[in-house]
């Protein structure tokens, strides 16, 4: 077993290149060995560490052995590395990372060396991945199998940083143009407030980087989306007459994601565009925020709005508030609510409140209906309700949560919060 190996395996079960996240296994390595083969990686580790700031020349060091020799490492073993690469201070950690900019590097040892700041760098560390791959040839950084992870990268320093948000801001104009889509993608996964000033200052520079922005601004973050909605879909629609038809349609689909209903109004108008693709994009946009299909006619959708605004005005809080007691008025009220599905993130808060407060009874309808709706911005909050108090709430939490993000993660409130909050 050799030092490049381990690292490899170490990155490479990170990078998720293992069908296993518990186990990754090379072809030739003798399942038998598994048990000593991870009790070394834990004494290399261990050697490492004990020598605080000093030993992350040698953590590096496991990637530029030319020997590449198979074993067996497990998850622990790879986050053991990244918890000890994010102990010691940051400027050491890039100092010794800058042998990866040598010539005699390709590009694959780069995006090894931004695996490892995608884990454990700080805010600088943005400037640093800017400076590695602004550079690089387009064929290069189009190519999926970069692309991806350079953006996430970019994202995992973004989620762990809030300083970074502004070491982008003051970094990303001195670099190649080039750079910019990876940026937006990586902004938008990670769908911070933060995030969409900059995203915005990308607009104006090209339509097709126009598209990849609000692609981005249009599929923030589920855990992002319930304080970031507004503000993103307020963006997205100062560009719903921009001179280019692609443009204009994937505002129309950006505003559907973002499910905000003040944007209706601005679909309404796109309904009537000359370039019949972006009025099929807001046709569809109109459908999937309404649950109704009236295809390019424009009088009966305003008919729909204005029916919907009312509705809302007058009967939405009076139906959230309806005491369970009386079980059937009760039923009536979720069957209304859920049928609006324009209000359906105000429903939604309602439905995760009455989880929090009704009966036991009352829970397998809201669970269901949680689910129906679909809505993802309470994700924050069923989180919360993980640690309830009443063992019937919590296993609702969990269950919506799951069929919500398509997350598999232990029912736990210590794993869901990690996920939350982005810690790895």
């Amino acid at each position: 077993m050799t030092d490049r190996a381990l690292f490899l395996a170490l990155a490479a079960v990170a990078a998720g290149a293992f069908p296993s996240p518990a186990l990754a296994v090379q072809v030739g390595q003798p399942v038998n060995d598994a048990p000593a083969m991870r009790a070394e990686v834990q004494k290399r580790l261990k050697r490492i560490a004990e020598r605080g700031p000093a030993g992350v020349p040698d953590a590096l060091a496991l990637l530029l052995s030319p020997d590449d020799e198979a074993l067996f490492v497990d998850s622990e073993a790879t986050q053991a590395l990244y918890e000890y690469l994010r102990s010691v201070p940051e400027e050491r950690l890039l100092d010794d990372l800058r042998v990866w900019m040598e010539p005699e590097h390709t590009i694959d040892d780069r995006l090894v060396a931004a695996g490892v700041l995608e884990h454990a760098g700080g805010a600088r560390s943005v400037a640093r991945l800017l400076d590695w791959f602004s550079e690089e040839e387009p064929a290069v950084l189009e190519r999926p199998s970069v692309s991806r992870r350079i953006e996430n990268a970019m994202a995992g320093v973004l989620a762990r940083n809030a300083g970074a948000f502004d070491v982008l801001s003051m970094e990303l104009g001195r670099r190649n143009p080039r750079i910019r889509p990876l940026v937006a993608r990586a902004l938008g996964s990670v769908g911070r407030a933060d995030g969409i000033p900059l995203l915005e200052g990308l607009m104006g520079n090209g339509f097709a980087l126009d598209v990849i922005v609000l692609e981005a601004l249009g599929s923030l973050d589920v855990r992002n989306l319930a304080q970031n909605a507004e503000y993103a879909s307020t963006v997205v629609r100062r560009f719903w007459r921009s001179p280019n038809p692609g443009v204009r349609a994937q505002v129309a689909r950006s505003l559907a994601q973002l499910g905000h209903p003040d944007s209706v109004e601005t679909l309404l108008g796109m309904l009537a565009d000359e370039e019949e693709a972006v009025a099929r994009a807001a046709q569809s946009a109109l459908r999937e925020s309404s649950g109704r299909d009236f295809k390019g006619d424009a009088a009966r959708w305003r008919e729909w709005h204005e029916a919907e605004q009312r509705w809302y005005e007058q009967s939405f809080t009076q139906l959230s508030t309806i005491s369970t007691d009386d079980s059937d008025a009760w039923l009536a009220a979720i069957r209304e609510l859920t049928g609006h599905r324009l209000y359906r993130r105000q429903t939604a808060q309602v439905l995760v409140g009455r989880l929090k407060s009704d009966a036991a009874e009352v829970v397998p309808l809201v669970v269901s209906s949680l689910v129906r709706l679909g809505d993802a911005s309470v994700v924050a909050d069923l989180v919360e309700l993980t640690r309830h108090s009443r063992p019937e709430v919590r296993r609702a939490a969990f269950t919506v949560l799951e069929e919500l993000t398509r997350q598999s993660l232990p029912e736990t409130s210590k794993a869901w919060e990690r996920w939350l909050t982005g810690v790895p």
